[in-house]
Order: structure tokens, then sequence, then C-alpha cells
């Protein structure tokens, strides 16, 4: 499959909040406390393996880029950078790539299943011309074990939209949560108003 526009690559990849509080003891430590409504620090952008889309890296991740980025800190913003470039490395992950996003940054289930199937019948090509932007996020929930977050991001020709993404942490790592076929959330816009809701964070 040829990558001809952004929107396309992405809609490739959709197809196929609080505050933890802890027990402590005098031989436990207090849970930390995690602040959704903080971005990602130490923040670069790099598009040098993703066909022209940008993704983040920082002070919570990844710690490895081999073979695909993994290594996220247990933090909302580790979760929002797996997220990130989970979304994006699914969408343009090559023939000899795709499997190892399948493996590191997807959470194992019937939706990845369903994914790498799709993807095996797929061959990506090409840079992308009008790469979408990440814009912004915020948490509808987060735990230690499991995260869902919204993916604000600028599509050219499309406007502001926003997607959902659940992630799993039962792995050690932030994986991204692939709803079976049929039951993806679709991208939805954002006006200016909402996106007042979102912490403010873009490439």
């Amino acid at each position: 499959m040829k990558m001809k526009n952004t929107w396309s690559v992405l809609l490739a990849s959709v197809a196929v909040a609080g505050t933890l509080v802890g027990c402590s003891s005098s031989d436990e430590e207090a849970a930390p406390s995690w602040d959704t409504t903080a971005a990602p620090v130490s923040v670069t952008w790099s598009a040098a393996q993703t066909r022209g889309i940008k993704v983040p890296s920082g002070a919570d991740g990844p710690t490895s880029t081999d073979p695909v980025p993994h290594g996220w800190a247990p933090s909302p913003q580790g979760a929002v950078l797996a997220a990130m470039n989970a979304q994006v490395y699914m969408a343009t992950a090559g023939e000899n790539l795709w499997p190892e996003v399948s493996n590191w940054m997807l959470a194992p289930g019937q939706g990845r299943d369903q994914w790498a199937q799709a993807r095996a019948l797929m061959d990506i090509d090409g840079t992308v011309a009008s790469p979408p932007v990440f814009k912004g996020f915020k948490f509808s929930e987060f735990s230690e074990s499991k995260a869902v977050v919204v993916l604000a991001a600028d599509y050219p020709g499309q406007g502001l939209l926003g997607y959902p993404v659940q992630l799993d942490h039962s792995s050690g790592d932030w994986r991204v949560v692939l709803a079976p076929q049929g039951q993806e959330p679709d991208l939805t816009p954002i006006s200016d108003s909402a996106f007042d809701e979102f912490v403010k964070f873009g490439g």
C-alpha cells in the first residue's frame, strides 16, 4: 500500500485522571502522586524512522529504540509518549518492522492479533507529504496499571481531531491496547473551547 496522504495512513492504524493514593506503613513508601496535567519534559521530535510524521522522546522515555521505541516511565507522561509513538509506528512501520511494533508496543489480545493479520497483507511505502502534528492530550483514566489518554492532532485539511488510546502496564512497560475490529473508537473533531481542556503539547 502506497502512503498517499496522512489521512489514509493514520486511518489504517486506527482500523486494524486521577491521582494514585497508596497505603503506607513503616516498611512501605507511599505510592507516587502522578500529575496527569503536566506535559512531558526535555522533549525532542524526530521523523527519521516514521516517514515524515514526528514522534516525541524525552525524560520519560524511551530508554531504547532498538528495534522500536520502548522503555517508558510509569508516569502519565511516559504513557503519553508511548501512546503517540505506538500510533505512528503502527501506521508507518514497513514489512520488516511491523512485527516488532506488535511485540514491543502493543498489548496482547484480540485487537493486536487482528491488527497483525491485517498488516501482514499490507505493504507500506513512501513518505507522508503533509503529516499530522500532535498538539495535546488529556487523560480520562490513569492508574499504575492502565490508562486512557485522548490524543489531539492537527490533520492537514481535516483540522484538530481527537482519538482515545488505551494503555496497559501489566508487562512493566506501557503498551497500547487495541480494540477488536468493529469496536474501534472514532476520530472526533475538537473545537477551540474543547481544546482548552487539553494539555498543550506539540511538535
